[in-house]
């Protein structure tokens, strides 16, 4: 495993006959300089990998990849229990790798909550003792490493290289050594940076509203003014304009309405009673429950995540609290959710169940679904039973996820409304309508998960309010005073952290396990400073994120950093594909530390010879630092049609410029 905190929860589910071991992360890494490929001007792709060096915690990894190979010579059997994600999938090959272990000795067993249950039945099926679960989870082969996984989580890595290091050689050269790009943290600065300039440029636009404070038999309550003869086709009371701009648009035309209007006779023209339910909301997924924790808790969305991960971890000596916390899927197991209804129904009755389990449909762009949404491990467990075990950031996370979980399995939330339209008149003539409004929580349904707070107030913050006397079509109401306020519209506010991952994630940016140090990224390198919750680009962002768009456009944009993560999803459902050239243009695609593109030449005989009959996959030796697969380097044709072609030149010919460094080198690439 990973984490040395999961291991000991995990040692003690096991027993003795195990023997659980951390790796602490990743054991091996590309390299920190270069591409970290074997050849790049021979379009060999193959990833050169070395042992990590964790100068943070001074932990040697050669050390650990020692001891798990001395142990796993005396085992007989060797299980890799990783995270169940694409980055765990090749952590535990790079563990097998490197340690040297026999393919026939390896099991892969994944699991999604670090529970007894969860961890038997995991081993049970990685064993081939039970059936393969039909979790949704979508494991090809029980017990064996996916290697379509591994494949995409390792051609991520070197495509980040490929895009990302000559981005950040381009920047260095012309800002700073401490500046730095890349395909994701580069789009994210975009949206910072263009946000700030929406809001440099916003000229305001002033709008009047008025409101008559109205009363019958004595209950006061207000009304607002909708709609008033000679009203401009088309004009609004309220942003959003549209062409004809504010139906009032400035102080004197509001106090040509307050003239009539305090003379004026109100009458109750309509009354319409309603009803209004409000559907709860899915359970967690990361990039909710990171903007959640955001929002209502006051964290970062790092601190959130880390909190996450020791609750899923398990806490003094107890089993996980929560599934696995990066995750794109709102799906729900069957089983969590009859253990849901069954705690609803014991702790609030009958009509708080819905006739049916709830299922919800994950709408994020490019979602694997791969695990189940972020829930509580045992429903059951409420979060005042934890008070004394967990710590006060702890419990709080732990509540936010307990309560979301089991509001998305209770029924729907029930107002009853009531919309009042009012009529003022001048000697007898119409000349406004007025409206009031008001909405009664009559049932609470899932609200009642969140305690007292949430009976405030609804989803959607709206205030739950039953301020309106009994009305009824031709009552004529007491006039006590009628007012105008002034208002301007207001500029698209700054990105928080909740709001950009929410960007992010709609925009099909980034992924489950990079939101929060995507953010992390930008503040570091001081692109960007946190002003209470707001993102505040700084003089440094503006220069860097101005050069990558005049020179480094396309690869900087959202469409073509969305375009391959969607196509790095697909990737592991994929059967057979390998890794071979892309595209439909012959002309350069890849950026160059010049940020020049380069023009396209014809091939010469020579170099398409050379060319021929590779692409062939390639086994790799245990313990060896070579990755498993090589790229398909560019038939003739593949080499027509590349758009991973030269940095410098076209495709499989290196650059005439001469290297700063052999790290700097710019070379061929598909």
């Amino acid at each position: 495993m990973e984490s040395p905190t999961k291991a000991r929860t995990l040692q003690g589910i096991l027993g003795s006959d195990y023997e659980v071991m951390a790796s602490l992360g990743h054991v091996r890494d590309l390299p920190t300089y270069g591409y970290g490929v074997e050849n790049v001007e021979q379009l060999d792709f193959r990833p050169k990998y070395v042992v990590v060096k964790d100068r943070s915690s001074r932990v040697d990894k050669a050390e650990v990849i020692k001891e798990i190979a001395e142990a796993a010579k005396k085992a007989e059997r060797v299980f890799l229990s990783t995270d169940p994600d694409r980055e765990g999938e090749a952590i535990a090959w790079h563990i097998k790798e490197a340690a040297g272990i026999p393919d026939e000795k390896v099991t892969r067993v994944v699991f999604h909550e670090i529970t007894r249950p969860a961890i038997e039945a995991a081993f049970a099926e990685a064993l081939g003792q039970a059936p393969k679960a039909d979790d949704g989870h979508g494991r090809r082969e029980p017990g064996k490493l996916d290697m379509h996984l591994v494949d995409a989580q390792q051609a991520r890595r070197v495509l980040d290289r490929l895009i990302g290091y000559p981005l950040t050689w381009f920047v260095q050269k012309k800002v700073s050594r401490g500046a730095s790009a890349g395909r994701v943290q580069s789009v994210a600065l975009g949206l910072i940076v263009k946000r700030e300039r929406e809001i440099q440029s916003f000229v305001p636009v002033e709008y009047w509203t008025v409101e008559a404070h109205l009363a019958k038999e004595g209950r006061p309550f207000a009304a607002g003014l909708v709609s008033f003869e000679g009203m401009k086709k088309g004009a609004k009371m309220r942003p959003e304009f549209g062409p004809a701009g504010p139906a009032i648009p400035d102080e004197a035309a509001a106090n040509r309405l307050l003239e009539g209007y305090r003379r004026a006779r109100f009458a109750v023209t309509a009354v319409k009673p309603g009803q209004r339910k409000v559907s709860p909301a899915p359970p967690f997924t990361t990039s909710t429950f990171q903007q959640a924790a955001v929002n209502r808790l006051g964290m970062s969305t790092a601190r959130a995540m880390a909190v996450a991960q020791e609750l899923y971890e398990g806490v003094n000596g107890m089993p996980g609290l929560i599934t696995y916390m990066r995750t794109d899927s709102v799906a729900v197991s069957p089983v969590a959710q009859q253990q849901a209804r069954a705690f609803i129904r014991e702790t609030w009755g009958e009509a708080f169940v819905p006739e049916k389990p709830r299922a919800y449909r994950t709408r994020a762009r490019g979602a694997q679904e791969a695990h189940e949404a972020i829930r509580p491990t045992n429903p059951a467990l409420a979060p005042e039973q934890l008070r004394r075990a967990l710590s006060s950031e702890q419990l709080k996370v732990y509540q936010l996820i307990w309560q979301r979980f089991l509001a998305s399995q209770m029924t729907d939330a029930v107002y009853r409304t009531l919309t009042v339209d009012i009529e003022a008149t001048a000697e007898g003539a119409p000349t406004g309508t007025f409206r009031a409004n008001a909405s009664t929580l009559v049932f609470e349904g899932h609200l009642k998960a969140y305690g007292a707070e949430a009976a405030e107030t609804d989803e959607d913050g709206e205030q739950v309010v039953d301020a309106l006397p009994e009305l009824a079509a031709g009552d004529v109401l007491e006039r006590r005073a009628v007012e105008a306020k002034r208002h301007e519209t207001q500029p698209p506010p700054r990105y928080t952290e909740a709001s950009l991952v929410k960007a992010l994630e709609e925009l099909g940016i980034g992924r489950p396990s990079t939101y929060a140090s995507i953010v992390q990224t930008v503040l570091k390198r001081e692109y960007v400073r946190k002003e209470g919750r707001q993102l505040v680009p700084q003089e440094l962002g503006f220069i860097v994120h101005d050069l990558l768009e005049q020179h480094m456009k396309k690869y900087v944009d959202v469409p073509f950093t969305g375009r391959w993560r969607r196509s790095w999803t697909r990737w592991p459902r994929a059967s057979g594909t390998g890794w071979r050239c892309c595209g439909s243009s012959g002309r350069s695609s890849r950026p160059n530390s010049t940020g020049r593109r380069p023009r396209p030449r014809k091939s010469s005989r020579r170099r398409t010879s050379r060319a021929r009959g590779a692409g062939r996959r390639t086994s790799s030796s245990s313990g060896g630092e070579t990755g498993s697969f090589s790229a398909a380097r560019a038939t003739p044709s593949a080499r027509s049609r590349c758009r991973w072609a030269p940095m410098a030149s076209r495709c499989g010919r290196a650059s005439r410029s001469r290297p700063r460094t052999g790290a700097r080198r710019t070379a061929a690439g598909c």
